[in-house]
């Protein structure tokens, strides 16, 4: 069922989004990755919700009708920052969302959080949601109704840095690009496993034990390792890797010099992006292969 108080955010410019001063350049170089991307998913750690909404205004600014959602389980955005939250705690979600966008109609540039359902969270602790498993979200997709779809495809914690375990990402076929994102306050810093989300898979990885640097050739077996940060990735899929919160990195310079030579040494990613996505003008420094 939809919010109790959805038609008064379809009438709101929404607030949160419009927090992102983005630029058609923005628009532009997300092109460039994917020229007719419909599935855009997002695995990783340190910073996952904010390129998500970010990545919506930019869409949203170019008029396309926009679905965030996740095939794991996520914090329940606040009321203000989509112009609407549909639940599809039905056994079809497919059919449920024909009937729930039948009564949504809003101007192009929408954009729209869909879950399947809530879960039971204390009461001291904020709403938390269930979403779609791979099958069903494809099933969405082929509905038509929206023009791109950001997916969260794998949880972190809040902590900057992680491996996916054996049942993640959750990543759909479908999927014609996928961010990994790397708090870029982890790198170059002693590996603490209370920083690091899945510690033991991570160090197994890696090769980096307790206290130790989190240098290039960890950085590089995480990025290029198949149970690595682009797990599971779909064949035709392009890869982006992104290090977020760089006003928090301890060697900017090392990092930039590091992002040229991981492009130029392996062929598996497209672009590495260096950004700062928490500010109303995020900053993006961007690296394409050649």
């Amino acid at each position: 069922m939809l919010p109790v108080n959805v038609n008064g955010l379809i009438a709101q410019i929404m607030l949160q989004l419009n927090q992102y001063h983005t630029t058609a350049a923005d628009f532009e170089a997300i092109q460039m990755l994917a020229p007719a991307a419909r599935f855009i998913s997002v695995v990783g750690a340190g910073g996952k919700s904010h390129l998500i909404k970010w990545l919506a205004a930019v869409y949203q600014a170019q008029g396309f009708k926009v679905c965030v959602t996740t095939t794991t389980k996520t914090y329940l955005p606040e009321g203000n920052e989509f112009n609407a939250q549909i639940c599809l705690a039905e056994p079809s979600p497919a059919q449920a969302l024909v009937r729930q966008m039948a009564r949504v109609n809003v101007a192009p540039g929408g954009v729209y959080f869909l879950y399947k359902q809530r879960l039971a969270m204390p009461a001291n602790q904020p709403p938390k949601v269930q979403g779609f498993s791979v099958t069903e979200l494809s099933q969405l997709a082929e509905l038509g109704l929206f023009d791109v779809y950001l997916v969260e495809a794998d949880g972190a914690k809040h902590l900057p840095l992680k491996a996916p375990a054996g049942h993640e990402p959750c990543i759909c076929e479908q999927s014609d690009l996928l961010i990994g994102v790397t708090g870029a306050e982890a790198i170059f810093s002693p590996a603490a496993p209370q920083q690091i989300h899945r510690w033991p898979l991570f160090s197994k990885i890696s090769g980096c034990v307790e206290g130790a640097e989190v240098d290039e050739a960890a950085l590089s077996k995480l990025l290029v390792d198949p149970q690595g940060l682009f797990k599971n990735s779909p064949k035709q899929a392009n890869k982006l890797w992104l290090v977020n919160k760089m006003d928090r990195c301890s060697d900017p310079l090392r990092l930039r010099l590091f992002a040229q030579q991981v492009l130029s040494q392996t062929a598996l990613l497209n672009a590495v992006w260096l950004s700062q996505l928490d500010l109303p003008s995020p900053t993006v420094e961007r690296y394409f292969a050649s």
